[in-house]
């Protein structure tokens, strides 16, 4: 039974996996922000109970500095958690794409500033993407001129977009443990 199920999951395209996942952890972000309403953290993040409820039905979080602590602390949450609650994923996305096919160094402060990283961590990881990046249009340009046929073209232009739709879990594998560790410092309550 089990090698028919492994199967099944292989044959599903990486992108729909991908969003799978992502529509899961919304559906547990979402569940999450209601548990908070009925622990009565409402009180605690001293947010007005409509824009409590608009941020949960949007599923999106808008909460000021103090209310983000609160809710940080009673889920729990990593930095690249929040992040993905605040829905600064997409934002993210685009200025990384901006940063490997552009000049990343311009990017480094707004990425730094979605992020809440070190604007050297964020410098470093966008300049490795961007020479791996770069690797791609290099290889591309090199079958091309050396007229290599089309499907070692379409091979490699397939790589390059696989990595595109990766582009975030990249970089938050290359800032490492920040991306893991809870966005405020512990509090001695």
């Amino acid at each position: 039974m089990l090698p028919k199920a492994g199967s099944l999951v292989a044959s599903v395209p990486h992108p729909v996996l991908g969003g799978a996942a992502i529509s899961v952890f919304g559906i547990v972000a979402a569940v999450g922000i209601q548990i908070l309403g009925k622990a009565d953290l409402r009180e605690e993040r001293n947010m007005d109970p409509s824009e409590d409820r608009a941020a949960e039905s949007a599923r999106r979080w808008n909460g000021d500095a103090r209310q983000t602590r609160a809710l940080v602390e009673a889920l729990g949450l990593s930095l690249r958690e929040l992040i993905a609650i605040m829905g600064r994923v997409e934002e993210l996305a685009e200025q990384l794409r901006s940063a490997v096919a552009g000049r990343w160094k311009t990017y480094v402060d707004p990425v730094a500033e979605i992020v809440v990283v070190d604007a050297t961590n964020v410098g470093d990881a966008l300049r490795t993407m961007h020479a791996e990046f770069a690797g791609f249009s290099e290889r591309y340009m090199g079958h091309l001129v050396a007229r290599n046929d089309d499907a070692r073209l379409q091979e490699i232009a397939a790589e390059r977009a696989a990595y595109l739709r990766r582009l975030v879990h990249h970089f938050w594998k290359l800032i490492g443990k920040e991306g893991h560790a809870p966005p405020f410092p512990a509090t001695g309550r």
